[in-house]
């Protein structure tokens, strides 16, 4: 009788382990359904974790040369502001070259050409980003790091000074120590030498030009790349962490076959105890 009953209580306690293993089984699958996440192994999580810290360089390099090239677009628009600016100076800068001007007209010439001088200043003093002059003269040169999987790279930024006097258009000491007087019209000569400097300043202005488009171009391949690549890493996470819901619901199935299979077995095994208990009594 204590055999039997050791045996019975064996069968049991073995079956009921089977049943309480079924029963985590089943909550869990019933989790990843209800939550639609697949269940990752040792290996899957590491690679994720790998290619998230990936998405994280890769995001943060980008909001670096995203905000650089912002700054590059903001110059931009005020060098095209000033070159227009300084293209309709030289306009009314050729016609005061006119010698057959009456007084009158000249002074009229004149005093559109300081108001389009007091424009320049304008525009390059008031051409800012994120709270930073750009083309006042005071930008200089500055360089910023864009962050890589593997390796760092550094760029400058170099903004010139594109006010009036940055121009050379007002009055200026040269590289000889002389003292050039700011460009007027109040004669001919003046107006000669003015349109010789608003060409000049047109040179400069197509430089600064140049230079910033040359490194928003660069920065669009930049951009463009980061963002396949921080894409076709969120991808391998969305495959890794792939759900298969007709997987999860078999599986799920199975596990609650096991669970009335154990239920079924440890039925049994209690009718067994309680026939045999009834044929000894007997």
């Amino acid at each position: 009788m204590k055999e039997v009953s050791c045996m019975l209580s064996g069968i049991t306690a073995q079956t009921l382990g089977r049943y309480q293993e079924a029963t985590r089984m089943v909550e869990e699958t019933m989790s990843r359904l209800a939550s639609g996440t697949a269940d990752l192994g040792s290996g899957d999580k590491i690679r994720v974790g790998r290619i998230n810290n990936t998405i994280h360089t890769l995001q943060a390099a980008h909001k670096v040369v995203k905000q650089n090239q912002d700054l590059l677009e903001s110059a931009l628009a005020g060098t095209d502001a000033i070159t227009a600016v300084v293209n309709k100076m030289k306009e009314v800068a050729t016609e005061a070259q006119d010698d057959q001007l009456t007084s009158n007209q000249r002074q009229a010439l004149m005093d559109e050409y300081n108001e389009l001088a007091k424009e320049i200043d304008y525009v390059a003093k008031n051409t800012e980003y994120d709270g930073t002059e750009l083309i006042d003269g005071t930008f200089g040169t500055k360089s910023f790091i864009i962050d890589g999987v593997s390796v760092d790279q550094s760029v400058s930024v170099e903004l010139g000074d594109l006010t009036w006097s940055g121009l050379q258009l007002g009055g200026y000491t040269d590289d000889q120590g002389i003292i050039v007087v700011t460009s007027k019209l109040d004669t001919v000569t003046d107006a000669q030498d003015a349109v010789a400097r608003l060409e000049a300043s047109l040179a400069t202005l197509e430089g600064e030009r140049s230079n910033q488009l040359a490194k928003i171009e660069r920065f669009d391949f930049t951009i463009s790349h980061m963002e396949r690549m921080i894409s076709i890493n969120e991808e391998s996470i969305a495959s890794i962490n792939d759900f298969d819901e007709a997987s999860e619901m078999a599986k799920l199935t199975s596990y609650r076959i096991e669970q009335q299979t154990a239920i079924a077995l440890m039925a049994q095994a209690q009718q067994l105890s309680a026939n045999v208990l009834h044929l000894l009594q007997g």
